[in-house]
Formats: C-alpha cells, structure tokens, sequence
C-alpha cells in the first residue's frame, strides 16, 4: 500500500501520527512531490538540510586558533565561531579578523587590537573592553549585554541590531558609529 501526498503534508503527517491520513511508517514508499520514495529514503532527505545547515558553524581555521593562542595575535585569521569565553586576551592583536558567531563572553580584551574585526554575531556578554580599539569593526548582531568600556573605540564600528542591554557606553568613543538609535557622534573630536 502506498500514500500520496505532497512533503509538507508528510512533514505534518510526521509530527502528528493520530491524523485521518494512514501515517506514512505503516506504507513502504511516499509518493511526494519530486518523486517516490522510501520511508527510509525520505528520512535521509529530511537530514540532508539540516547537514547543509551545520557546515561552517564553529568553521574557524585550526592553524589560525593554534597561532592566536601561541603569541596572543592572529591579525586578518578566521577564528570564526571560536570560544573564547573567559579567555585573558590582553593585549592580543586581531585586527581584520574574522570572530564572527565567536563566544567572547566574560573575556578579558584588555587594550586588545580589534580594529577592522568581523564580529558580526559574536557574542561579547559580561566582556572588559577598556583601551579596546573596534575602529571599523562590524558587530552588527553582536551581544553586547553588560559590556564593561572604558575609553573602548568604536569609531565607524557597526553596532546595528546589537543587544547592549546592560552595557555602559558612556565611557566609549563613539564617533560616526552606526548604533541601534542610529549614527552616533557624541565621542568626535
């Protein structure tokens, strides 16, 4: 015996066996839109987007994280989706890098060089940013919550669509930076 039906209604079928439709693990095939298939068929098809979707998360370059924690600078590297959570990053040079989907929460950023960082999506909670250069850096997307600044440097930096709930910029150089109340100048010399 077979079912016919298209993918979004086996999806539905799927989820809720108790449906008037005969559930799809009792018949041998699915005839859907874009062919017939075998249950066990379909239930490969249904991975195949959520592997798609897993590649490039956590993507950051191994000889590029090995170099960083070596000597603390690892300027224009992929460290994308690397945890840095509660790392003592004083110091460290990253200019031009890529930290996107990074976890820097409660880390130590100390007079860190992060101008011209991708940051976008990152994830900053509870870090110290004082003497921090974000000079041109895009943190759009960033979690920004508590943040600790103190003379931090966020000139051209992209702040849109940042969670800064908590954080305290009132310390930080803001000059033609793209805030989430829009371009802020109120650190312009």
């Amino acid at each position: 015996m077979t079912t016919v039906m298209s993918l979004p209604s086996f999806q539905r079928v799927l989820g809720n066996p108790s449906t008037d439709v005969r559930h799809p693990r009792q018949s041998k095939e699915v005839h859907c839109v874009g062919g017939v298939f075998t249950i066990d068929q379909m239930k490969h098809l249904l991975l195949i987007p959520l592997l798609m979707f897993s590649v490039g998360v956590g993507a950051y370059d191994e000889g590029d994280l090995k170099r960083f924690k070596a000597i603390n600078k690892c300027p224009n590297c992929d460290l994308s989706g690397a945890d840095f959570s509660g790392r003592d990053m004083k110091k460290a040079t990253l200019k031009g890098a890529n930290l996107s989907d990074a976890n820097l929460s409660r880390a130590n950023l100390y007079t860190a060089d992060l101008s011209g960082a991708n940051l976008q999506g990152a994830n900053l909670t509870q870090a110290k940013v004082w003497l921090v250069s974000f000079r041109g850096a895009n943190l759009s997307g960033a979690n920004l919550s508590e943040l600790q600044t103190i003379r931090a440097d966020f000139s051209n930096a992209d702040l849109t669509d940042t969670n800064i709930e908590e954080a305290d910029f009132s310390r930080a150089l803001l000059c033609n930076t793209k805030t989430p109340w829009g371009i802020e100048n109120s650190g312009c010399k």
